[in-house]
C-alpha cells in the first residue's frame, strides 16, 4: 500500500472558510461552528494517516466534520416551519427591537438589504426544520455542489437514499419558501403568509 503525502495545514487551509460556512448552516451559531471548525481540524491531524485517497481530501474531511456535527446539540435540534414568523412578531411586539432594527438597517452606507444575504439567511433557517440528514444532503449539493456519490459517502448512505433526500428536501423547502418568501415566490407580497 502507497503511503500518501499531505500537507494537512495547507490542505484544510484550503476549504477551511467553506467548511466553514457549512457547519455555521448546520448549527446557526458562530461559536459552534468555530467549535466544531476547530475539532474538524484536530480530528484531521490525529487521522490523517487513515486517508486513503478514496473521495477527495475535502469529502474525507466534510465526512468528519458532518460525524461531529451529528454530536452537537444545536445540529441535532430541529426548528418549527414558522420560526422566522415568530422571531418576527416576537421583535415587532417591542418598540426598543423594532427600533434596533430599522436603526441598523438605515445606517448602511448603502441603505439597501443585500439579496445573496437574505436568501442565504432564509435558507439557513428554513432548513433547520428539515430532517436533519436532509438538510446535509441539501445544503452539501446546493451550497457547495458536492456529487450525489460524495454526498452518500459523507453521510454513509447509498447513492439512492441521497438522491431521495435531495428530491423530498427540495419539494419541502420550495414549498416552505412560496409561503413565506416573497422574493423566493416572486409576487413582491405574500398576501397567505403569517406576518
Amino acid at each position: 500500500m502507497e503511503t500518501l503525502t499531505i500537507d494537512v495545514n495547507t490542505a484544510f487551509l484550503d476549504i477551511k472558510d467553506k467548511l466553514s460556512s457549512y457547519l455555521y448552516r448546520l448549527t446557526a451559531n458562530r461559536e459552534d461552528a468555530q467549535d466544531l471548525l476547530h475539532d474538524t481540524f484536530l480530528k484531521v491531524t490525529e487521522k490523517i494517516d487513515t486517508f486513503q485517497a478514496r473521495s477527495s481530501f475535502k469529502t474525507w474531511v466534510f465526512a468528519i466534520a458532518t460525524n461531529l456535527a451529528y454530536d452537537n446539540k444545536r445540529v441535532k435540534n430541529r426548528w418549527e416551519a414558522d420560526a422566522q414568523d415568530k422571531c418576527k412578531t416576537a421583535a415587532m411586539s417591542h418598540q426598543h427591537y423594532m427600533d434596533r432594527m430599522v436603526g441598523a438597517f438605515q445606517s448602511q452606507t448603502e441603505k439597501r438589504f443585500d439579496i445573496v444575504e437574505h436568501i442565504n439567511y432564509c435558507f439557513t433557517c428554513l432548513a433547520k426544520n428539515l430532517d436533519l440528514e436532509m438538510q446535509i444532503a441539501i445544503i452539501l449539493k446546493e451550497i457547495y455542489d458536492f456529487k450525489r456519490e460524495e454526498i452518500a459517502e459523507i453521510l454513509k448512505l447509498s447513492e439512492g437514499v441521497v438522491k431521495h433526500l435531495l428530491h423530498d428536501g427540495r419539494k419541502n423547502l420550495q414549498e416552505k419558501y412560496n409561503h413565506r418568501c416573497a422574493m423566493i415566490n416572486k409576487t413582491g407580497l405574500v398576501t397567505n403568509a403569517p406576518n
